[in-house]
């Protein structure tokens, strides 16, 4: 390393006096030759100590446990389908592969372990010590937690006798050992248990909330807990999505809604602050109730880490995304009419390949116009024509400055007949090469509050990239052979 650093102050020593009439010969000669020799001891220090220059790459793993259908606890439903839905998310969005997660459920196929209690016990030791010093878990159980009359706390397996939980269930203790022990950079343990709408509608009385098994992970080394609801509170079922409504959210949040900062990936405060808006949120306007979904923060977490790095889309599947949490948001607001505007360019001052968007800002907008219309009649929303809307803009000519002004929404919904009571501003966040980010904000027009934001990570076909204005490479397939 020390020689390396001393050419690399030759070549700037070279280069600095090339203008002196004794270097003007010389200088690239020399320049060229302090690069090359720089070149050759770098690649002999890589064969020399591989390990030293190459970081073993991090992984991400995933356990899944969903108890639905108990032997003799009350039956619960959907938990079975949270268990789906996140592992067809965390596959699908999050990049990672199949043989990553591991999912438990009274619906497994052979040779999977089903959820019951000597399963539990044998496989979830062996799961977790796979994992490497670098790599990172995501920890998810839904079902029931019990209580015995000593006050310890259980999981409930399948199995379980609620009238005894310390012999069938799971002692949380044990649970958080087998935590503890794993050697994983970052472990993210997520609990949605206390189930509103169990079997004849109500839990046993030794039945504990997500808050209560979540505290019991206080101060864990490198653990961060997600609880579904806070104590006394319940965790609501949404039927219409087939889900719990904390597990509904908490899909929305990995597929990419969370990414606030568009950056590609969703971290810890993101999710948590995504999922604890939206949960509250929901359970109040829908459900009439309430639920706060609460964080625990173990000891020795560097900086904020991140849950999923997000794997691009199609852009018709990532508008398609943004439309339907566009509709839920104007639903549950009340909002019978949306405006959409052009997506305009929000790129960050030197962006990649520059800032240029051509016209897909237009094509964006006419997209999400067409699926909002295609949702309208299941969520009880109209679309605003969009050339009520143009003819509107053209009486009132707005910069993108304006966008942020309550007064100049007011004026532009009093141009549209009926009224626009919320409008859709879509952004095009940034771009590398052929990978955009979008992000889409539901805004009312007569107090400019947020409704809703979704967003995601697209990657474009040849026809989308032309559209900003970029050529296009063309590779034949099968090409027959001259």
């Amino acid at each position: 390393m020390l020689q390396q650093s001393l050419l690399c102050r030759e070549i700037v020593r070279v280069t600095t006096n090339a203008r002196e009439p004794r270097f003007r010969f010389f200088a690239p000669l020399i320049a060229f030759a302090c690069l090359v020799s720089w070149l050759a001891t770098s690649s002999a220090a890589l064969a020399q100590n591989p390990d030293e220059t190459k970081p073993v790459p991090s992984r991400q793993w995933a356990l899944l446990i969903g108890v639905e259908k108990y032997d003799r606890a009350p039956q619960l439903r959907h938990t079975v389908n949270d268990v789906v839905e996140l592992a067809k998310t965390l596959n699908e969005r999050g990049g990672l592969g199949k043989n990553d997660i591991l999912e438990i459920t009274d619906d497994s196929p052979d040779p999977s372990p089903r959820p019951l209690k000597a399963s539990l016990l044998a496989e979830l030791p062996k799961w977790l010590n796979k994992l490497g010093p670098n790599d990172q878990i995501l920890v998810y159980f839904s079902g029931h937690g019990f209580r015995d009359k000593g006050g310890k706390l259980y999981l409930a397996p399948k199995d379980v006798d609620p009238a005894d939980p310390a012999t069938t269930g799971i002692p949380v203790e044990w649970f958080r050992e087998q935590i503890a022990a794993c050697p994983a950079s970052f472990k993210l343990l997520i609990l949605d248990a206390c189930h509103a709408g169990s079997e004849k509608g109500v839990e046993p009385d030794d039945a504990v909330t997500a808050k209560d098994l979540g505290d019991k992970f206080q101060g864990m080394q490198k653990v961060v807990t997600l609880a579904s609801c806070s104590a006394n509170e319940k965790s609501r079922i949404w039927e219409e999505n087939k889900q719990s409504l904390f597990s509904y959210w908490l899909n929305q949040g990995l597929k990419g809604h969370a990414d606030e900062n568009d950056d590609g990936t969703v971290d810890i405060h993101e999710l948590y602050g995504y999922v604890s808006r939206t949960v509250k949120h929901t359970a109040k306007m829908r459900f009439d109730r309430e639920q706060t979904p609460t964080r625990i923060i173990g000891a020795g977490i560097d900086g904020i880490p991140s849950v999923v790095k997000l794997k691009p889309l199609s852009l018709k599947q990532v508008l398609g995304d943004i439309a339907e949490q566009l509709a839920f948001a104007a639903e549950e607001h009340r909002i019978p009419k949306v405006g959409i505007l052009e997506f305009i360019n929000d790129t960050r001052v030197g962006e990649l390949l520059g800032a240029d968007f051509g016209l897909l800002g237009r094509y964006c907008s006419g997209e999400l116009e067409e699926r909002l219309y295609t949702l309208g009649a299941q969520h009880n929303i109209r679309v605003v024509d969009r050339r009520r809307l143009l003819d509107a803009l053209r009486r009132q000519p707005l910069k993108i400055g304006d966008l942020a002004k309550t007064d100049t929404l007011k004026d532009l919904s009093a141009k549209i007949e009926d009224g626009m009571p919320a409008i859709a501003l879509g952004t095009l966040q940034s771009r590398n090469g052929r990978i955009i980010r979008l992000r889409c904000k539901l805004v009312k027009t007569d107090s400019d509050d947020l409704v809703g934001t979704a967003g995601g990570t697209a990657v474009l076909n040849e026809d989308e990239w032309a559209m900003i204005g970029r050529s296009v490479d063309v590779r034949l397939v099968n090409r027959p052979a001259p």
